[in-house]
């Protein structure tokens, strides 16, 4: 019995010591700071996504012949604006097959960004790497063709609206 009692007092002990040692603990450290890759990936959606709103509320832009959409042109998220957008981000609209349009977009990129861009949204293979004239995604390679004008190395989003 003695025993069964020790036990309890010892177990209630080290319960009373974590409980004291969480309430001295000062304030949980901070997060930390996000990649660079995945804070990239995650402007360039914004961008991309942006860019793709632009095109399916105006079906006549890039029906016709290659069209670049300004980024003022863009409706942005609540808090984002042109100047929280990377660098050297770009897009082009082109006539598509069956009366399709094909959208563009892309987006200078550290080394790692397009892996963990096409991980943060789930496998999205509409997203990879230009590589000269064909782009080309981390899972499937080589998926296309591209237009020129698009610098090889940035990362890439391709979609296809309509046809």
């Amino acid at each position: 019995m003695m025993w069964a009692i020790l036990s309890v007092v010892i177990v209630m002990s080290f319960i009373g010591i974590g409980a004291i040692d969480r309430g001295l603990a000062p304030n949980p450290p901070a997060a930390a700071p996000q990649p660079a890759a995945l804070a990239t990936g995650q402007d360039f959606m914004i961008y991309r996504n942006a860019v793709l709103a632009y095109a399916e509320a105006n079906a006549g832009v890039g029906a016709g012949g290659n069209t670049n959409v300004s980024p003022q042109l863009l409706t942005l998220p609540p808090g984002v604006t042109l100047s929280n957008l990377p660098t050297g981000i770009g897009n082009l609209i082109t006539p598509g097959p069956n009366g399709s349009r094909v959208v563009y977009t892309w987006s200078p990129a550290p080394n790692g960004a397009v892996a963990a861009t096409v991980m943060q949204f789930g496998g999205d293979l509409s997203i990879g790497r230009a590589e000269g004239a064909v782009w080309e995604t981390p899972a499937d390679g080589t998926m296309g063709s591209l237009p020129g004008g698009i610098p090889a190395g940035d990362m890439i989003s391709v979609v296809q609206l309509g046809g």
